[in-house]
């Protein structure tokens, strides 16, 4: 989310329309669009954990931001809210919505009880009323559509875009300091994401532990990602998976992410379910070969550009595993390809789209 929300200001800070219109953040600091709202990172991560534990958290913190949406229209003349993440505060304002996704619908059991319940609502009831819903992908699109029953004409799927250090700065960028202190070297596949259910992580681990020793020695397996939604299961299995070959890094700064593709072998994105794929998109930009799930949301961003297996299949995953790890030829086919396609990724075109989506919502009736 924070990713989502860094690149858009810095797309709407460096196209020529930025004197067209103000941009006032109901949250975080004012005035720089380049300074993104992760300033007071901190204290609003404190704020956001309490609010998952407190009975009626959810909703306390709602009405915080009903508030805030109150003064803002009280010291500025505003013509339109933009909600970053689909839980909008009640307002007469048009309001423009982004859906990052439906897990919160579709797969209920891998979220918090009182986030599941405080979203899903939030998305029923704030998706119809909405004047324009943004979705990252055409998949999301067709899901708020048939799901939710939005027309057409108010769903827009608006790609995200990627950051130019990882084209620019991956040439030379260092192995992140963590995997130095590991011992890990460089050809190691590579997992980024959250550590949770929706990941594909056990069909992942699956496909790793099928493949052969030497393999598996020369290519360790590393997960860069917070564990916030592990469970149980999932925890012992990393345990006992390879003995010492898969490896954790835990939450990985973005200024080390350009470093960490770099020196991998391939990225694997075995998900169940996506709404983008910010680390696809980042791979591929990075020239580094992918392999990931037939999930709607990434086909749609790889377009061509990785191996894909079924969701759930570790026999096929373990397959596309072993060529990547074998084949030079292909990982530098696809390295072009990737390269080729992340070329038509990039914040300001992301930023263009949504400003059109703004005049065109706070111009309908």
């Amino acid at each position: 989310m924070g990713r989502y929300i860094a690149g858009l200001l810095g797309g709407l800070a460096n196209i020529a329309e930025r004197s067209t219109f103000e941009l006032h953040p109901l949250s975080g600091p004012s005035g720089d669009l380049n300074a993104a709202p992760i300033a007071r990172g901190a204290l609003l991560g404190a704020v956001r954990a309490t609010a998952k534990v407190l009975p009626g958290g959810y909703v306390a913190a709602q009405l915080a931001r009903s508030a805030a949406l109150v003064r803002a229209r009280r010291q500025h003349q505003l013509d339109l809210f933009h909600e970053t993440n689909h839980a909008a505060p009640w307002s007469s304002l048009p309001t423009v919505l982004t859906v990052h996704d439906l897990c919160t619908l579709l797969f209920r059991e891998t979220q918090e009880a009182a986030r599941a319940h405080h979203f899903a609502r939030a998305l029923r009831v704030r998706a119809g009323r909405a004047s324009r819903v943004i979705a990252p992908t055409e998949a999301v699109a067709t899901q708020l559509i048939d799901l939710l029953g939005l027309s057409r004409d108010r769903v827009v799927a608006i790609h995200h875009g990627v950051d130019a250090d990882f084209r620019a700065r991956v040439a030379d960028a260092p192995r992140p300091h963590a995997l130095v202190q590991m011992g890990v070297s460089a050809g190691y596949l590579l997992f980024v994401g959250a550590l949770e259910p929706r990941k594909g992580l056990p069909t992942l681990l699956d496909a790793y532990d099928a493949l052969p020793s030497a393999v598996s020695s020369a290519h360790p397996l590393v997960l860069a990602g917070p564990p916030d939604r592990i469970d149980s299961a999932l925890a012992s299995r990393l345990t006992r998976s390879r003995a010492g070959r898969v490896v954790q890094l835990g939450y990985t700064r973005p200024d080390d992410l350009p470093g960490l593709y770099r020196h991998a072998t391939a990225l694997v994105l075995p998900s169940i379910y996506e709404g983008f794929g910010l680390p696809l998109l980042e791979a591929l930009a990075c020239g580094l070969p992918c392999a990931i799930s037939d999930d709607p949301a990434l086909v749609e961003v790889a377009s061509g550009a990785a191996l894909v297996s079924p969701r759930g299949d570790c026999d096929a995953l373990s397959g596309s595993l072993l060529r990547l790890a074998r084949e030079p030829d292909l990982r530098a086919a696809l390295s072009a390809r990737g390269k080729l396609r992340a070329a038509a990724f990039s914040w300001e075109k992301s930023a263009r789209e949504h400003l059109a989506l703004y005049r065109a919502a706070a111009e309908s009736p």
